[in-house]
């Protein structure tokens, strides 16, 4: 465990597998509406995040969810990209590269 980390008191944000999806707000780069990631997520379906560069986890998604007939909702985060995270929320705490995904379902 972290130095000092009080796990009664203390807030510990992680993307480990298993703890709740982060909270950031996202928004359209168009209509600039924001959302919170988890809305995104959820709704009957497994949900990966990526960044640039995050292609081969979306094509990956795809052909699974193709094998499979599971469901996989797949949004990209980042500046030009499909949502954009304007407050830096999720790029300051989503715990991986750029090339990299969070998954939740």
């Amino acid at each position: 465990m972290l130095d000092g980390f009080d796990s009664i008191s203390d807030v510990y944000v992680s993307i480990y597998p298993g703890t709740q999806l982060l909270h950031a707000w996202l928004h359209r780069p168009v209509r600039r509406k924001a959302i919170l990631t988890h809305d995104l997520a959820g709704k009957g379906a497994f949900c990966l995040f990526t960044g640039y560069g995050g292609e081969p986890w979306q094509e990956a998604a795809r052909k699974i969810a193709h094998k499979t007939g599971i469901p996989i909702n797949t949004y990209q985060v980042g500046l030009g990209l499909e949502w954009q995270d304007v407050y830096r929320e999720w790029y300051e705490r989503r715990g991986v590269e750029d090339t990299g995904c969070v998954n939740s379902r």
